[in-house]
């Protein structure tokens, strides 16, 4: 688990780009280590903040032109959107905290 974490946290840039794998905990865990994501228009895991979702959503996921000029902009703004998709991703989890809080608490 520790060496496949490492793998993660190494890249510059993930593409699940399939319909199933931008929802996923990789997508997840690999933007909590600064990871950018190339993702599909099928998730939802970016919906709370429009500049990532701008920037990592692939909409032509079968056209390597569009794919290569996403990862291109993604490698251009690399420090930048590391540290937004931290921020994000510490921010779901703080929401999720809260809600389960909430579910906990409710009666």
């Amino acid at each position: 688990h520790h060496r496949f974490i490492s793998l993660l946290a190494s890249m510059d840039v993930k593409m699940p780009l399939s319909f199933s794998d931008s929802w996923g905990k990789v997508t997840a865990d690999s933007l909590n280590w600064g990871v950018p994501c190339l993702v599909s228009p099928n998730t939802n895991l970016l919906d709370d903040n429009g500049y990532l979702k701008n920037k990592l959503t692939v909409v032509k996921t079968d056209s390597p032109v569009h794919i290569a000029e996403h990862i291109q902009s993604v490698l251009n703004e690399k420090q930048e959107l590391s540290a937004l998709c931290k921020e994000h991703i510490a921010g779901l989890n703080a929401r999720a905290d809260v809600l389960l809080n909430e579910f906990l608490e409710s009666e």
